[in-house]
């Protein structure tokens, strides 16, 4: 674990120490000057595998205050997971949550009618009728990423509080998705007014409905890589971990928008794509116009109140001031 102290604002030098209090704590740097980028270590041989955590003491003296500050450091010990539990609990319920979230999602997307247009696009199955085949191909890649999410659970994680964070960040994901491919929709729709009325009154509830259905996808991933034991981490993050970080939030942001169009061309068959990005484009050309008239007539009417205003007046010509 990285212990960082930084000074506050204003004026001053921060200088100090930290010292372990309890035996199976250790601090490396104990000194420091100005600020303070510690790894703190925990020997876990030497802590009692209870329910109850283990709770130690960093002492912190530095010239900020006038007494030392006692930092708690509270440590939870699990045994290790059986193999059965390891490798056959933990996977299959995986397979149950995920399965079970992914036929509620399917079945979500049936009663919204978004598989009305694939009946003639799947082959018949045995033992699922044309109304249960979304639901089911929507539950098999849930039951598959439970299924890895399972399998690399970090090993000193409680299966529960596993479950629990994967089913959170899961949630969290459908609403941002969902709030993401409408707003996608509703843009795509404003450049394209043909198509709305061609893909339906529900389109932006199918959109919606479409991100909430993928967002398994993204948060298994997390749920993995959480997992991972990475060790100390660096300090200074590498700049091509940033920059891989942007592409990927980019190509999320492209896929999203993608998948507001595809989805609209996909159930909509009968739109034709031409005339609405001709409509589209007409839609942008004359808004366009409109702004640059606006703009002109803003010109001209500064030009008028600042400039011919300013020229000196011509004298008027009467019969009196002719030769």
């Amino acid at each position: 674990m990285i212990w960082r102290i930084r000074r506050g604002r204003g004026r001053g030098y921060l200088h100090g120490t930290a010292i372990s209090r309890s035996p199976w704590v250790h601090i490396d740097p104990g000194s420091f000057e100005k600020d303070l980028d510690a790894t703190v270590t925990v020997v876990t041989e030497a802590i009692a595998i209870t329910e109850q955590p283990a709770k130690g003491r960093i002492q912190l003296d530095t010239n900020a205050t006038e007494q030392p500050l006692e930092v708690e450091v509270t440590v939870n010990v699990r045994s290790m997971p059986s193999p059965f539990e390891a490798r056959i609990v933990r996977p299959l319920l995986g397979i149950f949550l995920g399965g079970g979230l992914g036929v509620l999602l399917g079945m979500g997307l049936h009663a919204a009618g978004l598989d009305a247009g694939l009946a003639g696009r799947f082959p018949s199955l045995p033992l699922i009728s044309p109304a249960q085949v979304l639901p089911a191909l929507v539950g098999l890649v849930g039951a598959v990423l439970g299924f890895l999410r399972g399998w690399h659970q970090n090993w000193a994680w409680p299966t529960w509080y596993a479950s629990l964070r994967w089913i959170g960040r899961t949630l969290a994901w459908m609403a941002g998705l969902a709030l993401a491919g409408w707003l996608a929709y509703t843009l795509v729709a404003w450049l394209f007014p043909s198509l709305p009325a061609r893909a339906g009154a529900n389109a932006p509830l199918w959109v919606a409905l479409l991100g909430a259905a993928l967002a398994p996808v993204p948060a298994s991933i997390g749920e993995i890589r959480a997992s991972r034991f990475h060790g100390v981490r660096r300090l200074d993050p590498h700049p091509v971990r940033k920059q891989m970080r942007w592409v990927a939030w980019v190509a999320g942001a492209i896929a999203i928008l993608v998948l507001a169009v595809g989805s609209v061309r996909f159930f909509a068959p009968s739109g034709s794509l031409g005339e609405a990005a001709e409509i589209g484009y007409n839609t942008v050309e004359t808004w366009m116009d409109r702004g640059e008239r606006k703009l002109l007539d803003w010109r001209d009417d500064v030009l008028i109140r600042y400039h011919d205003r300013r020229a000196t007046p011509m004298p008027t010509v009467t019969p009196d001031t002719l030769p």
